[in-house]
């Protein structure tokens, strides 16, 4: 039976993948050092799938993680988990410039605030990073767009949401309460890791699999949020590839280079197996080779996030 999308409801979907828990939390203990396997419950196994309706690429069932999770995540990441700054913050900011009135959805601290001439108001579900907010004096709210949305609707010219989609289990409905928190003809920025750039080439990418992330963005299926709701795409925006980002490119260049050697270029979402291994030893070696030669290439591949713009249409 096929499983309904997450963001279009469509059943015309199809499994690429299979991924065990049981895997996946041996990566997550690897990483964070504690046993994450109770966010799961009894799930055993959670699938990996595609939508052809709407191109979405989702994981199923849409586990997301306690606010517990989060909180190790962002200890183990310490200031590179909420960037002070993005590229997309500047890119946004200009959008925005004329908006007299913005909502910062998953605002972090509300650093996207400095980039915001009108007034600002940041949602913010994680205690911590609303208490350096009020530290900063920026206007973040400990709510959910959905309890906002009760006291707030049509309140703003325009909202925003950065590295915050790809998280929720039900994008389709944060989408539409997202969008009832504006006025008619007002825009709503979205922000999240581009399936279209090396992101979508990385082997046992853990913070990109569930509980962290739930699904996987194209520029085509962020084309088609627009048939879903009465809204229209004005903009599509790439990052360049920033320094924060550019030693996993060269990580997985280094590893693709090494699969071809060794002849195995099929690559798993989680592949914990020997060769896999020996790939990655490898691969340690020739990165800083790959550092170099992507410093001095003429040509900079995308980076890690896509933004896309849309206006609400009256």
């Amino acid at each position: 039976m096929s499983e309904q999308c997450i963001l279009c409801g469509s059943s015309e979907t199809n499994q690429v993948s299979q991924v065990r828990i049981k895997d996946l939390c041996l990566l997550y203990h690897n990483y964070l050092g504690c046993d994450i396997s109770q966010e799961f419950g009894a799930h055993t196994e959670i699938s990996y799938c595609h939508c052809r309706e709407c191109d979405l690429k989702f994981f199923a069932p849409s586990v997301t993680g306690s606010s517990k999770f989060y909180e190790v995540i962002s200890s183990k990441m310490g200031p590179n988990y909420y960037l002070s700054e993005k590229s997309e913050y500047a890119f946004a900011g200009a959008v925005l410039q004329d908006c007299d009135n913005v909502l910062d959805v998953g605002s972090g601290a509300g650093h996207f605030g400095r980039y915001v001439k009108g007034g600002f108001t940041g949602l913010e579900l994680n205690p911590a990073a609303v208490s350096a907010a009020r530290e900063l004096k920026v206007n973040v709210r400990n709510e959910s767009i959905e309890e906002h949305l009760l006291q707030n609707p049509g309140r703003y010219s325009a909202v925003t949401s950065f590295q915050v989609l790809e998280h929720v289990a039900s994008p389709h409905a944060f989408i539409q309460s997202c969008l009832q928190t504006i006025r008619p003809g007002g825009l709503a920025v979205i922000s999240v890791p581009s399936e279209d750039s090396y992101v979508s080439l990385q082997e046992n990418a853990l913070l990109n699999m569930p509980p962290h992330h739930v699904s996987r963005w194209t520029d085509r299926c962020l084309k088609n949020i627009e048939n879903f709701f009465k809204i229209h795409l004005e903009q599509l925006e790439h990052e360049e590839l920033t320094e924060v980002h550019a030693a996993s490119f060269a990580g997985i260049i280094a590893r693709r280079l090494v699969r071809q050697r060794l002849g195995c270029q099929t690559t798993k979402l989680i592949d914990l197996s020997f060769r896999s291994k020996a790939v990655g030893r490898i691969a340690y070696w020739i990165t800083p080779f790959c550092s170099r030669f992507l410093a001095n290439s003429p040509i900079y591949p995308r980076g890690h996030s896509v933004t896309a713009v849309y206006r609400k249409l009256r």
